[in-house]
């Protein structure tokens, strides 16, 4: 049942996202998931699968001694340390993804005042104006925390992919 689930995950990946992107709004709507809250769910859902994978990948390459070694309450102290790496990027992937995203919100979000920094910044760029100082200004903003995160995130990255040269 786990390979089956597994599939499906994996082959939910291998549809693209503008094949889905119509019928999803039209989804959404119908059940009101036209909101912060509706675009929140809906990338939980499009990002599950690759987190899934790369755990799944991730977790075959711990030896079983010690999951077996790791009942519950020593998971915490065992096996997630192990896991740091992976969970960090699984996260900056997801994050870069997420922030960086343009045309999942402005399908979803409609209303002034709710949309995400890229759909505010493409303000900026109108039919008979081009406004460059402040569509500068915004993209800075918009890149600054994305880099800030990536640079705390940089170093479990970084042993991660040298670990992985040492097996």
């Amino acid at each position: 049942a786990s390979k089956i689930i597994f599939l499906i995950f994996a082959g939910s990946m291998l549809i693209p996202f503008q094949c889905v992107m119509l019928p999803l709004v039209g989804f959404a709507s119908k059940i009101g998931l036209l909101s912060r809250g509706g675009l929140i769910f809906m990338y939980m859902g499009f990002q599950t699968s690759m987190a899934i994978i790369m755990f799944h990948g991730f977790i075959k390459n711990i030896p079983e001694e010690l999951e077996e070694a790791a009942t519950i309450r020593l998971f915490i102290s065992i096996v997630l340390p192990l896991m740091r790496t992976i969970i960090v990027t699984v996260a900056v992937i997801n994050v870069m993804g997420t922030w960086n995203d343009f045309l999942l919100p402005s399908l979803i979000i409609n209303k002034q005042g709710l949309q995400t920094l890229p759909l505010k910044t493409y303000l900026f760029f109108g039919q008979f104006a081009k406004r460059w100082d402040l569509a500068s200004a915004g993209l800075v903003m918009c890149m600054a925390p994305i880099i800030i995160f990536y640079l705390f995130s940089q170093k479990y990255i970084v042993k991660g992919i040298t670990e992985g040269a040492i097996k």
